[in-house]
């Protein structure tokens, strides 16, 4: 069960002492005659309230102690580390006394090329003398003043899995004196690992694991825990970012059905955010803590769509190795979120409609139903009454799926909401857009919806480089084509004159700047959209593409008389 390494004249010196029991050990260390396996003796009275405080940290302290080491480290795999699983350095080593990070990353990376080499994967490994070992060595503190003299590696299983590994090690000086030791009455001369601590450590590694394990499902809990607070974060309504009053109006109908069981049909244009306000609903339900499992019903086949719904018996068909519980089973309790349900096969839908009306499921290959709890919501871009007219959607799946419906704008009905989107999706960036760039993707109609611009906010964000500022000229031709088109368009409307306002020959004495020039040409065109639109500010504003706060700013500035144009509002 353990295996001996060493070669220098230092095991030479400790041989004769080891003979008697190295030939036995291995079977000694887990055997029955073993004192401390399964906990028997390896505790005093003082290490049991280490034990039960369940502070991994404090239970390392005390195999230090008690086995006469200078470092004990834990290791945690989450998995066989022989298969390449990684570890992680804020999370997955534990050591007394401690280490800093750079200390941990060296460690770890020695331990990992030295496992299954210079000790065992799978079995206690006992090494007496290693201090000429450049190998081992790696392993030694990186002030380089002293060096691993003898170690003890052994692995920490449960349920016949192996979760980490404990480590110990004794350090001394290049000259073989022994490092200063913690325990009272150490000589020293270097004396290494012997029968009586392997086997300390042996029965100790049972005790280990299993605070190991329950370390790492805290951790695992504390992290799912974490995940979920950020999705709600994330998909909270207060996060779905909206001045636009017509989806105010959808989220305040929203809030008033969370919680319940009835089942819910959003419709809209791809990419308009369906599947995101599905999490909205699921983690703002009394469902919340279960599961939320999205399918999209275009991207898998029937034969697969089926399958993984209602799950399968052994046998039921080429390739069914083992029973498989369908994706409804998995949701249970919580929401199943169908996506794009207008491309669902006819003879699914029939299927989904039993989920609906009976609750349960029967697997491929199966005959008894499995009862199931679950809240199906589903988001189609596709009128599902036209398909019901062609015969392509079941009428009964329709009225059951449909008990309440929201409908999602296109982003080109709800522009007002674009500046906003557009800081989400820069966030973090550094990178500012400047006003021209951003009235253009104001402008543009965006067919993609909020997909399209997200997809749009990142690219520029990606290619603005070092000054992280976006212009025009960084804009996608087609929405500088669009726009541009559309602003010559809009400008041609106002045209006034060919005539510029410059000095004539009557006042070249006065002085007249770029900014008087402007001013006037400002002053001649929001004259000329308050006329085309009889006074009537509101309008005029549009028409400028202004708001129209800035609009009453500058007709007070240029002193502008709207009295004779028309109504005033």
């Amino acid at each position: 069960m353990f295996e001996s390494i060493g070669d220098s004249s230092k095991l030479r010196k400790v041989e004769s002492a080891l003979s008697s029991y190295a030939t036995d050990a291995v079977a000694h260390s887990m055997s029955r005659a073993n004192p401390f396996n399964l906990f028997g003796g390896f505790a005093g009275e003082g290490d049991y309230s280490s034990f039960h405080s369940g502070d991994i940290f404090k239970t390392i302290e005390t195999l230090r102690t008690r086995t006469g080491a200078d470092r004990a480290i834990i290791l945690s795999s989450d998995g066989a580390i022989a298969d390449g699983d990684t570890f992680d350095v804020s999370k997955d080593i534990f050591s007394s006394p401690g280490m800093i990070e750079n200390e941990r990353e060296t460690f770890i990376s020695s331990f990992r090329k030295m496992l299954g080499e210079e000790f065992s994967s799978d079995r206690p490994t006992i090494i007496f003398d290693s201090i000429v070992d450049p190998y081992i060595n790696e392993l030694a503190p990186a002030s380089g003043k002293v060096t691993v003299a003898s170690l003890i590696v052994a692995p920490l299983r449960v349920a016949n899995e192996t979760i980490g590994y404990m480590y110990l090690d004794r350090l001394c000086d290049r000259s073989g004196s022994s490092s200063k030791r913690a325990q009272a009455g150490a000589c020293d001369e270097f004396q290494p690992f012997c029968q009586e601590e392997l086997d300390l450590a042996v029965g100790f590694s049972d005790f280990v694991a299993l605070e190991l394990a329950q370390s790492q499902k805290t951790r695992l809990l504390e992290d799912n825990k974490r995940l979920k607070e950020q999705m709600q974060e994330k998909v909270g309504f207060p996060s779905i970012l909206t001045q636009n009053s017509k989806m105010l109006e959808l989220l305040s109908r929203v809030r008033q059905v969370v919680d319940s069981d009835i089942s819910i049909t959003i419709t809209g244009e791809t990419g308009c955010g369906k599947d995101l306000l599905a999490k909205a609903i699921h983690y703002n339900s009394n469902r919340r803590d279960k599961r939320f499992i999205s399918v999209n019903c275009a991207a898998l086949p029937e034969t697969l769509l089926e399958s993984e719904l209602f799950g399968y018996k052994r046998g039921a068909f080429t390739g069914a190795d083992q029973d498989k519980p369908g994706l409804f089973e998995e949701a249970d309790g919580g929401a199943f979120f169908l996506d794009e349900i207008g491309d669902m096969p006819l003879t699914v839908q029939a299927k989904i409609l039993r989920v609906l009306e009976e609750k349960e499921v029967v697997r491929l290959g199966e005959s008894i139903p499995r009862k199931v709890d679950v809240r199906i919501i589903s988001a189609t871009h596709v009128d599902l009454q036209v398909a019901m007219e062609k015969g392509t959607f079941r009428r009964d799946l329709y009225y059951r799926l449909s008990a309440l419906c929201f409908h999602l704008p296109a982003l080109r009905e709800r522009r007002e909401d674009i500046p906003l989107l557009i800081e989400r999706f820069s966030a973090d960036t550094g990178v500012t857009f400047v006003a021209d760039a951003i009235t253009a993707l104001v402008k543009y109609d965006w067919p993609g919806n909020v997909r399209e611009l997200e997809n749009e906010i990142k690219k520029l964000c990606l290619i603005c480089g070092e000054e992280k500022r976006v212009t025009p000229g960084l804009l996608s031709s087609k929405i500088i084509g669009e726009v541009g088109a559309s602003s010559v368009s809009s400008i041609a409307d106002f045209a006034i004159d060919d005539q510029l306002l410059v000095p004539d020959s009557q006042n070249e004495g006065i002085d007249f700047s770029l900014y008087d020039f402007i001013a006037a040409h400002e002053k001649r065109f929001i004259s000329k959209a308050l006329e085309q639109s009889q006074g009537v500010k509101k309008h005029a504003a549009a028409k400028l593409n202004i708001p129209e706060s800035t609009l009453r700013l500058k007709i007070k500035q240029y002193d502008i008389n709207v009295q004779g144009i028309g109504p005033i509002h």
